[in-house]
């Protein structure tokens, strides 16, 4: 099977990825920043509903979570208080 590509014939391509390698110490760091620089900075959410470690928690009913790939937005709809109930008595 002959693989055909789009140059010509007898030119070298050397083909790159650009990768973060998984086994270095500081891969989740630089991701987790390069990916909230993609949601803060160039998508547009705001940073103030941002949950992150060793910050409090956001004022609002919005909260945003950003973590490697995944981005969640939650939102309080409504607040209730739960009653704690004795089950098994008569």
């Amino acid at each position: 099977m002959e693989l055909r590509w789009a140059c010509q014939q007898g030119l070298w391509v050397r083909p790159a990825l650009s990768v973060i390698p998984m086994g270095w110490h500081s891969a989740v760091g630089l991701v987790q920043e390069a990916v909230r620089d993609v949601v803060f900075q160039r998508a547009g959410v705001p940073r103030s509903i941002s949950t992150e470690k060793n910050r409090p928690l956001p004022e609002g009913k919005s909260f945003a979570v950003v973590y490697l790939d995944n981005f969640d937005e939650i939102e309080i709809i409504k607040r209730s208080t739960s009653k704690s109930t004795k089950k098994g008595r008569s």
